[in-house]
């Protein structure tokens, strides 16, 4: 809506943009209109505050493009010619501003309240076009624009087979420290990244067990116990024993250990002393 000169105020608060400035014209006169930089009082530089006729020569627009505080003065001329007193309206020209908001996030992240500091929305990636325009207590618009870097989440699966027992990580940066003695796939633990994001992990994990057997031996006199690499300690037995074992690797890479239980059963031997006559 124009100001219409002369008013009660002679002073008026905007913010940069364009203005309309109307006077009631009397048929017949003329108007002149001037503007000076109250800081300077000298005439704003070109661009800054430029006057520009609307309506005839009694209704204006000003373009500011500079804040400040501007006196806008229109003078009347009459048919004979007589000038009338100068009007002037004090004019304070208020900036908007702008900002960015920085922020970085994991997976999602909601901007404001959608009223007072953000648009409301829901933003699952990164972006930096999104705006937001408030007024200020000088009644000029404030945009707002959001820089947003978005990192996501992350989930992994460990898988790990072991024999007999599985310690996980240390229950700090790399398992929940604790030890497993059957297969399971359900435990979790969550770290932080670099960036401040959950890292997932899943344990996958295969318990293969320790085996243990007896090789059971009677023979007569030794026993030679396997070839000393695959079945038995290659060693010769003269006498019965249960304690000797020998461990070997299954296809599960876990031990089985084998214990001998040997009974030497010695040989004997006799003389058969005759005497005989003739045959």
């Amino acid at each position: 809506m124009a100001q219409t000169l002369p008013n009660s105020t002679i002073t008026q608060s905007v913010c940069i943009g364009t203005e309309d400035y109307e006077i009631v014209p009397a048929l017949g006169s003329t108007y002149t209109w001037s503007i000076i930089d109250q800081n300077t009082t000298a005439p704003p530089l070109a661009g800054e505050a430029d006057i520009s006729p609307f309506i005839g020569d009694w209704y204006i627009q000003v373009d500011f493009t500079i804040p400040g505080t501007y006196v806008l003065s229109v003078t009347e001329q009459d048919l004979n010619s007589c000038q009338g007193a100068t009007v002037d309206l004090t004019i304070t020209v208020n900036a908007g501003s702008s900002s960015t908001h920085v922020v970085t996030e994991c997976d999602t992240y909601t901007w404001g309240d959608g009223v007072t500091n953000g648009d409301g929305n829901v933003y699952t990636s990164s972006t930096n076009t999104p705006i937001f325009t408030i007024q200020t207590v000088n009644g000029c618009d404030s945009v707002i624009t959001l820089d947003l870097t978005i990192n996501n989440s992350s989930s992994s699966t460990h898988v790990v087979t072991e024999c007999d027992t599985y310690t996980w990580g240390d229950g700090v940066t790399n398992g929940d420290g604790n030890v497993y003695t059957s297969s399971t796939n359900t435990p979790t633990f969550t770290v932080q990244t670099v960036d401040g994001c959950d890292s997932v992990i899943t344990l996958d994990l295969t318990i293969n067990n320790f085996s243990s057997s007896t090789h059971v031996v009677t023979e007569c006199d030794t026993y030679t116990w396997g070839d000393g690499v695959t079945n038995g300690d290659g060693n010769v037995y003269t006498s019965s024993t249960n304690t000797p074992t020998f461990t070997v690797q299954t296809v599960n890479g876990c031990d089985s250990v084998i214990t001998l239980d040997l009974t030497i059963n010695n040989s004997s031997s006799s003389t058969h002393v005759v005497t005989e006559c003739d045959t």
